[in-house]
């Protein structure tokens, strides 16, 4: 989505006031500052990652980096997750999504690059409503590709082992789900994306190639963080959304892609 796009929408984006919060936008701000501070983050001084963004939506397991560096993290997955390490990872997962650019290539092809240029940088002010529209529609729905998903997995671990997070985050956010039993009931082969379990693994590997820090970061100042955040109005999020592009719906609870 645009900037513009997102923050006209108040309803289902409700955006934490940076006035009311300043002590929580710094701690989610100085996580994506060292994040992109790595030497594999190649946009550090062209996209706008100084610009984060906090959605409080607690029935959402959701973050998100727009074409151009925005990222947005919802305060259902801060609330959801254990350890700072897991937000590094799953940031440094969306990151990489921008960096490599996948949103804006598939956009580009169905919608033209000018026109995805003048979207994400003035909210397509000299674009038709119809248009606008589309694009919009076309972002929130947005599945990546499997090679997509395997290079931004790859490259988060590229990126949190310039950090003090563990360098496989990534990894820990989908054991969560795996162990929650949230990623049973997609099988592998069903999927267009790798399966959890599979994502796990080879994000381990993968830090164990490189031989990168895995231990996980004080558990304390995790928590204090999260105290920062007005308090949940959720005792579990009803809305599942994870780096994998997946839906999924039992009855009781929908888990799907909102990118």
């Amino acid at each position: 989505q645009s900037v513009y796009s997102i923050e006209q929408d108040s309803v289902e984006n409700p955006l934490l006031s940076r006035e009311e919060y300043p002590e929580a936008y710094a701690y989610v701000q100085n996580m994506v500052n060292e994040l992109t501070s790595s030497k594999a983050v190649e946009y550090a001084d062209i996209f706008k990652y100084d610009s984060v963004r906090i959605i409080h939506r607690d029935d959402v397991l959701n973050a998100f980096c727009t074409p151009g560096g925005y990222v947005y993290v919802y305060t259902g997955l801060i609330h959801y997750l254990d350890h700072a390490d897991h937000l590094a990872g799953v940031l440094g997962h969306e990151i990489a999504h921008a960096e490599r650019r996948h949103s804006a290539i598939r956009l580009q092809k169905e919608f033209g690059r000018q026109r995805i240029l003048e979207f994400i940088l003035v909210g397509g002010a000299g674009l038709g409503e119809f248009v606008k529209a589309a694009i919009l529609a076309k972002m929130l729905t947005l599945n990546y590709s499997r090679d997509q998903e395997e290079e931004a997995d790859e490259y988060s671990v590229l990126y949190l082992q310039d950090t003090k997070y563990a360098c496989n985050g990534t990894g820990g956010f989908f054991k969560k789900l795996v162990d929650a039993g949230e990623d049973e009931k997609i099988p592998e082969f069903l999927s267009t994306h790798p399966a959890s379990k599979s994502r796990v693994r080879d994000i381990d590997v993968q830090a164990r190639e490189l031989g990168c820090n895995t231990r996980l970061s004080d558990a304390s100042g995790w928590e204090e963080f999260k105290k920062l955040l007005p308090a949940s109005e959720e005792e579990e999020p009803k809305e599942y959304t994870y780096p994998e592009g997946e839906v999924k719906n039992d009855g009781s609870r929908k888990i799907e892609d909102r990118r």
